[in-house]
């Protein structure tokens, strides 16, 4: 692909427009439109979930995708695994709603988070879970922090979640946060039983992110349409294989099985 073309076609249909809107989205260019329509046209896409010549040819394209998913963050099928979602809304939304939520577990969340983010104290609390919103400080603090006492149930879990870049002030995490809550724990949770969640809708579109470099990140949620504008309402959850996230969500009532 020549990025330079795709560039001037993109500033080509803005008609002299100044979009600034890249937070919220990022503008597509005619040949991702005409390739998806090329691709449609051509080739017949059956139910992936079916069986036959067209669901497997579906579940082959589903599949380079998720390989490229991975790729692009650096790590491989056998470490992570691709869930993709109508929009990060209903990621977050199926991670709140798969974890098994009790009295005893514990929602922490940042407070410049996403309101979708956000929502997830919500169902916690729902099944009688308690929840805490951290402020930007008490995060950069986190990694000068000492050792938590800890809950010994390990029945017992809590969701550690922030935003990697704020969409609300362009704050960025170090997203080694993730790690030294693995070591230390955090809010009397120890490291085993608390699931780390980084929300990169925003970061994914302004950085690299390499996962295999933080490897103490257990669910990544990326947004599609933040990086190349089309298709809109796709994103995914690049989940850590064998992690705490993992086990707590399979624990879950509605989780489904991937691949």
């Amino acid at each position: 692909m020549d990025f330079d073309k795709v560039k001037e076609d993109i500033r080509s249909r803005l008609r002299g427009e100044c979009y600034l809107d890249y937070a919220g989205a990022a503008l597509y260019s005619s040949f991702q439109v005409e390739e998806t329509a090329r691709l449609l046209v051509k080739d017949m896409c059956g139910h992936p979930a079916s069986s036959g010549s067209l669901s497997t040819g579906s579940v082959k394209l589903i599949d380079q995708c998720r390989d490229m998913v991975l790729k692009h963050f650096a790590v491989s099928k056998e470490s992570h695994a691709v869930v993709f979602t109508s929009g990060a809304t209903a990621a977050f939304n199926l991670v709140g709603s798969c974890l098994p939520w009790t009295e005893g577990c514990k929602a922490i969340i940042s407070s410049d988070a996403h309101q979708s983010l956000m929502s997830i104290k919500d169902i916690a609390n729902r099944y009688g879970a308690q929840s805490c919103v951290l402020h930007p400080w008490q995060l950069q603090e986190m990694l000068q922090r000492s050792e938590d006492s800890f809950n010994p149930e390990d029945s017992k879990f809590a969701l550690f979640a922030f935003p990697g870049e704020s969409n609300f002030s362009g704050r960025r995490y170090r997203l080694e946060i993730c790690s030294h809550v693995k070591r230390k724990g955090v809010s009397g949770f120890a490291g085993g039983q608390v699931a780390t969640l980084v929300d990169g809708a925003k970061l994914a579109s302004t950085s690299q992110v390499d996962l295999s470099e933080n490897p103490d990140i257990d669910i990544f949620v990326m947004s599609f349409y933040k990086l190349f504008g089309y298709p809109t309402g796709l994103a995914a959850m690049v989940v850590k294989k064998r992690s705490v996230g993992e086990k707590f969500l399979k624990r879950g009532k509605v989780w489904f099985d991937y691949r």
